[in-house]
């Protein structure tokens, strides 16, 4: 079965229950749901004449309707008129949605002429058809902060450490690599980088540095604590150290 346009339309039960349907008999009350959807699915205009041949069996139930005013009687037609307000806003709305359309395709055409690229050519349906190329996906290249991000300089004055070679690597190297990803250079965002900084590195501008290095080499989005040299680590997780002496040690056998 082909489905209509209009598939569905809104029932308050509590108008139902304290409106005058509630008055007939619930022969007429199911009469009434099945003349909804019958009146929905016509859009609204069903003439009392098709609605007569339709139940002929229940012409007294019809009556039992009209005369409690549940459906009124407009000439030749029936009305129901909770469905016919309805029908006026979803028409309202196709018609926005159609003219939002139209804009749409509009801008969109124009937009090819002045970028020089040619439309869709569709041709007849025995034949092939041209679609426009495949667009590629943009790249972005590195850049040094924008006047946009300049604007969030005032957070970057709280942190001390925040000078000279690290202002410089945040610049030119680790904020670029993060803006390549797709972050945006909102507040919220350069404070909490700012915070990892300072709690990984306590605050020193040399451990700050070498944090931001890290993540630049690495290709890291985001900020992390200094990782150790493996190779300065055994098997057991000990670490060799050297005593005061200059003796090496490792797992209690010195080294010469």
């Amino acid at each position: 079965m082909k489905k209509t346009k209009l598939q569905y339309f809104k029932f308050d039960a509590s108008e139902w229950m304290i409106g005058d349907i509630t008055t007939c008999t619930m022969e007429a009350q199911g009469l009434f749901a099945n003349l909804c959807a019958f009146y929905w699915m016509r859009e609204c205009v069903v003439s009392l004449g098709i609605v007569q041949n339709k139940y002929p069996e229940h012409a007294h139930l019809l009556n039992e309707l009209i005369d409690n005013g549940v459906i009124k009687s407009n000439e030749d037609h029936i009305v129901i008129e909770f469905l016919d307000e309805q029908m006026v806003d979803v028409k309202k709305l196709s018609e926005i949605r159609r003219d939002a359309g139209s804009k749409g395709g509009q801008a969109k055409s124009s937009k090819c002429l002045a970028n020089g690229k040619q439309l869709p050519i569709y041709k007849d349906k025995d034949e092939d058809f041209v679609l426009p190329k495949k667009q590629t996906k943009k790249v972005f290249k590195r850049t040094k902060p924008s006047k946009r991000e300049n604007k969030h300089r005032p957070i970057f004055s709280e942190y001390e450490w925040f000078r000279d070679d690290v202002q410089k690597m945040w610049d030119e190297e680790w904020w670029p690599l993060k803006m390549e990803k797709g972050c945006s250079p909102s507040d919220n965002a350069i404070r909490r980088a700012l915070n990892k900084i300072e709690k990984f590195s306590d605050g020193d501008y040399d451990t700050a540095l070498e944090i931001l290095t890290q993540s630049v080499d690495r290709g890291w989005t985001d900020i992390w604590g200094l990782k150790t040299n493996k190779k300065d680590v055994n098997r057991r997780g000990s670490r060799n150290f050297t005593s005061p002496e200059g003796v090496e040690y490792r797992e209690g056998v010195t080294v010469r």
